[in-house]
């Protein structure tokens, strides 16, 4: 009898070892101090350090505690504006993914939704091209 609630012992003991380096693992992939956003990502490469992932799952870029020419070069280089330009010519869908997905609590956000609608009255108005307001988005 003793036997057996030694042997038990040692078994529960390893399955609650190996549980707990389980949750551990999962722990250190996700990082939930800013939503969810994966850790290991924003270790692996210094173009991924400002990325997160909202709540929906989606791709979240932030700036908030950059100076200007920073947030400038990351936005310009990063994923998200990408993924804005492939929404061109729907400026309203590229506004909503800016307001959305770019976390920001200064100006930055607010001068470049700034920028998107005055490159949509003018391509709107015939003013600018497909292709130059395209070159426009792209750079801030």
């Amino acid at each position: 009898m003793n036997g057996t609630v030694i042997f038990g012992g040692i078994a529960l003991f390893f399955i609650i070892s190996g549980l707990i380096t389980f949750v551990n693992d999962l722990n250190a992939d996700v990082d939930v101090s800013y939503g969810f956003t994966s850790s290991k990502n924003s270790q692996s490469s210094q173009n991924h350090k400002y990325q997160g992932i909202n709540m929906y799952g989606e791709m979240t870029l932030i700036v908030s505690d950059l100076d200007k020419l920073k947030k400038i070069k990351v936005w310009e280089k990063s994923l998200l504006n990408q993924e804005m330009l492939d929404l061109f010519p729907n400026f309203t869908n590229m506004k909503i993914l800016v307001e959305n997905r770019l976390v920001d609590d200064g100006l930055f956000k607010e001068e470049l939704l700034e920028k998107i609608a005055k490159i949509e009255d003018r391509y709107i108005g015939g003013l600018e091209t497909g292709q130059s307001a395209r070159t426009s988005l792209s750079k801030f």
